[in-house]
């Protein structure tokens, strides 16, 4: 599946700031310590695991990517709400 821009309100969603609402950004805020410590752990996993390399370096930026993409969309997008099925 790939995302297309098709609307000027898509383009302004991907460079809006942070929502200014206090309990919003508290809630981001503790999302996105959450995902770091998540990301981290990751990362001291490979780098304990793998060998100094290209490609364990290569994992290591795509994991800083990951984790750059994962903030954007929670300040973008918001935080999904849970499924209730």
């Amino acid at each position: 599946m790939s995302f297309t821009i098709k609307t000027d309100n898509d383009i302004s969603n991907r460079f809006q700031s942070i929502n200014d609402s206090q309990k919003c950004a508290k809630r981001i805020g503790t999302i996105s310590a959450n995902l770091q410590t998540k990301f981290k752990d990751v990362a001291q996993y490979v780098n304990s695991l793998l060998p100094e390399s290209r490609e364990t370096s290569l994992c290591l930026t795509k994991l800083e990517e990951g984790l750059f993409y994962a903030n954007a969309s929670l300040v973008r997008n918001g935080i999904k709400e849970p499924d209730d099925h």
